[in-house]
């Protein structure tokens, strides 16, 4: 078991592989031979993918916020 940057690099590289496969598998729905959508659904669709990553980006934050609170505490 490595440390916890060890642990954090190795999980979010793989994390991150699955997320922008699943990506260009969402994107294979753009086939307009294969799909019809109208754009209040790409708009809709793509809003609530914004707004997920908005909230996972927004838990980095924080957890950075937190760590240099705790660092200066410790100064």
């Amino acid at each position: 078991m490595g440390s916890k940057g060890e642990n954090f690099v190795r999980l979010a590289k793989a994390r991150q592989d699955n997320i922008c496969k699943q990506f260009k598998i969402l994107g294979n729905l753009a086939n307009i031979s294969n799909y019809d959508y109208t754009e209040a659904q790409v708009a809709a669709l793509f809003s609530t993918l914004e707004s997920a990553l908005r909230a996972e980006k927004r838990k980095f934050k924080d957890g950075l916020a937190k760590k240099a609170a705790k660092e200066s505490k410790e100064e």
